[in-house]
């Protein structure tokens, strides 16, 4: 104690948080929005965040660990690349994690891919609908017969 204050070293205060995260009951189903995405040493790096009005009230790191991230390319194939990358919403199972070093972070156990396909096809339509309402969608049927024409 120093003239009436308690002080404590930066690895007592991180060994606190850290202690009281373990406690912390999980995993939990979060839904975020991929924002960065990187691969290194075969694990996947992603910064998740959540949106209101266009401007972003929270963040966190997360991370796939390789072996979970081998899982998860096996299990989704070929949606993998659409469900997880940056710019697409995801429902992750995470369990949240506090390194000494590193600080927080959300490992990602599991993901629900049809709630990530279910977005990108409620997009899809919203893109549509606007082309439709602008007059430039042009329709599967025309395009087939536009690609028949010049082909």
């Amino acid at each position: 104690m120093k003239n009436g204050r308690t002080i404590f070293s930066l690895g007592q205060l991180n060994k606190s948080i850290q202690n009281h995260f373990s406690k912390v009951a999980g995993p939990y189903w979060i839904k975020a929005e991929v924002a960065q995405l990187t691969y290194s040493g075969g694990h996947a790096y992603l910064d998740l965040i959540e949106k209101k009005n266009n401007l972003i009230i929270a963040k966190s790191r997360a991370n796939i660990w390789a072996s979970e991230l081998d899982v998860f390319k096996h299990r989704l194939k070929g949606v993998f690349n659409e469900v997880v990358k940056e710019g697409s919403n995801v429902l992750i199972e995470a369990e949240v994690e506090f390194h000494l070093v590193y600080g927080m972070s959300i490992r990602i156990v599991d993901i629900d891919a049809s709630y990530s396909i279910g977005e990108l096809e409620r997009i899809r339509k919203e893109a549509i609908d606007k082309l439709e309402k602008e007059g430039q969608w042009i329709g599967k049927k025309t395009f087939r017969c536009l690609t028949c024409l010049n082909g």
